[in-house]
């Protein structure tokens, strides 16, 4: 019998890292999330306070990118800056 062809890898996916931040009176929050592979690392948190860290593990880079990108879409549109 003939071997099955190896499946082909995927193109490679820039790794995201982006910084948000939202102000609002006396109300600063920040918003972190950076790609490594199919790792997403979330850290947010009110500045000056202890930060919360998620770490989320996806099937591929690409999928992990592509979440990392709509978490930010999200945060942009609830009034958070990129910085």
């Amino acid at each position: 019998p003939t071997p099955a062809p190896a499946p082909e890898p995927e193109e490679p996916v820039d790794e995201v890292s982006r910084q948000l931040q939202f102000e609002a009176g006396r109300t600063a929050r920040f918003y972190e999330i950076e790609q490594s592979g199919c790792k997403l690392t979330i850290t947010s948190g009110r500045v000056g306070r202890d930060p919360k860290v998620e770490v989320l593990t996806f099937p591929s880079p690409r999928r992990a990118a592509e979440q990392a990108n709509k978490l930010c879409e999200a945060k942009l549109e609830k009034g958070y800056e990129e910085f």
